[in-house]
């Protein structure tokens, strides 16, 4: 579930400055390179998911180019280890072409699997072209808090 990775990151400028709603601290992969598409705001919903809810992610932004089709990679590490990783087309969590004046929004709805473990994630999601060109990559981290307890 590309959510499941991407789900760690909540609204925030492009300067990780706290926007309109609370924010967990994102970054580039590596800051010093010149990715040709820029994240100016992400946003999830809610800040802080329990295992077993739906979540909701919109990550915006801008390319430089036009992105007729590619892909996107996300990886979730949990204690060190990997604990999802994944490809998934591009076109099916943003508009492909993209947009004339180059403004993009991924968009993903999707449920934690019950089973998810609590605790720490450390996430990486990368957006590459129709060529294999690397677009941007985001690293954030992220608590999954319990499933709630059943009333039963």
């Amino acid at each position: 579930l590309l959510l499941f990775v991407t789900s760690t990151l909540v609204t925030a400028d492009s300067n990780n400055s706290t926007a309109v709603k609370p924010a967990v601290q994102w970054q580039l992969c590596d800051p010093s390179v010149d990715y040709p598409s820029n994240v100016t705001h992400v946003m999830l919903k809610p800040i802080h998911p329990k295992a077993g809810e739906k979540v909701k992610l919109i990550v915006k932004g801008n390319h430089a180019q036009k992105v007729r089709g590619g892909y996107l990679d996300y990886k979730a590490e949990y204690k060190g280890m990997t604990f999802y990783q994944g490809r998934e087309d591009i076109c099916l969590r943003s508009r492909c072409p993209s947009h004339k004046s180059g403004k993009f929004a991924f968009r993903a709805v999707e449920r934690l699997p019950m089973h998810t473990p609590q605790g720490e994630y450390n996430l990486q999601v990368s957006a590459h072209s129709q060529d294999g060109e690397l677009l941007t990559c985001i690293k954030t981290h992220m608590n999954v808090e319990p499933a709630p307890k059943s009333t039963e």
